[in-house]
């Protein structure tokens, strides 16, 4: 197992470096590769070598916890994440942006335990370097409403927590493969929160869609850089790309090409996210209607 710690008081690290390697009865070998002050230096290690576990301290001076945990998922999202603080206030918050466990100061050994246990099971259940096949017979789709279809091509709902994500989700999606800035964002889903306020629940916001895309097994990756995010479709086909798709290579109308057009009219199963009323998507549907 592979552990990485970030904290930037000296003292806090030392203790957790300790506590790890007095761990006893695991199943699996600890391997630290790093215990680090600056969360920079933490972000370069992992582009070196990839962490199972993250050990995060929350209250850091450049960069908090939760933004360090977003930057680390948007280079390996399959790593796990323990925020470790000496405050209470932050569990919720830990929790709900898909945190394996919290941990609070001064961390006990047998506390300890059992989050390095979870750890163990969740690499058991999860091993890497095992590719699942179906991810690649599976369609995001927005045509009617925001939902996605199996590899049996079964339609399937997503099961939000909030109004926000979802949106912000479809609004990345309408823009993917571009980069939409933070503030564009802010702006557009929480105008009426200060900056701070505005960016936590941003932040919580994409932590809610990745954890989502893990659930469902979709390959949607969401990139943070320069202040702007950014969606990107992997192995995965979107109902509105396949359906303009069909249309542009359709042959003329004729008795022997009726049925494929038939099927390309049936593909059209409603405006673009019709059904949530975003006053931004507005324009694509009237576009997606002229066609």
């Amino acid at each position: 197992m592979k552990i990485m710690i970030v904290d930037d008081e000296n003292l806090a690290l030392w203790k957790m470096e300790k506590l790890l390697q007095s761990q006893e009865g695991l199943d699996v070998n600890i391997d630290l590769i790093g215990a680090f002050q600056n969360p920079y230096a933490a972000l370069e290690a992992a582009r070196q070598e990839v962490p199972d576990v993250a050990f995060l301290d929350i209250e850091m001076p450049e960069i908090n916890g939760f933004e360090l945990a977003e930057q680390l998922w948007e280079l390996h999202p399959q790593m796990q994440i323990v925020f470790v603080t000496a405050y209470q206030d932050f569990a919720i918050k830990a929790f709900e942006v898909n945190a394996l466990d919290y941990l609070l100061k001064p961390v006990h050994p047998a506390r300890l335990t059992v989050t390095l246990n979870r750890v163990v099971q969740y690499l058991r259940a999860n091993p890497a370097g095992i590719n699942d096949e179906s991810r690649t017979r599976k369609t995001l789709c927005c045509l009617q409403s925001l939902h996605y279809r199996d590899h049996e091509d079964e339609p399937q709902s997503f099961s939000w927590k909030t109004l926000k994500a979802p949106e912000l989700f479809a609004y990345l999606i309408y823009y993917r493969g571009k980069t939409v800035s933070k503030q564009t964002l802010m702006d557009l889903l929480w105008p009426e929160h200060d900056i701070k306020k505005a960016s936590t629940q941003l932040h919580t916001a994409i932590y809610q869609i990745r954890k989502m895309m893990k659930t469902c097994g979709l390959d949607v990756q969401i990139s943070y850089h320069d202040e702007s995010y950014r969606l990107v479709l992997g192995d995965m086909a979107l109902d509105v790309e396949e359906w303009e798709s069909c249309l542009r290579e359709a042959p003329a109308v004729t008795p022997e090409t009726l049925s494929r057009h038939l099927a390309i009219m049936y593909m059209y199963t409603g405006d673009f996210l019709e059904e949530h009323r975003y006053a931004w998507a507005e324009p694509e549907q009237e576009r997606i209607r002229l066609l």
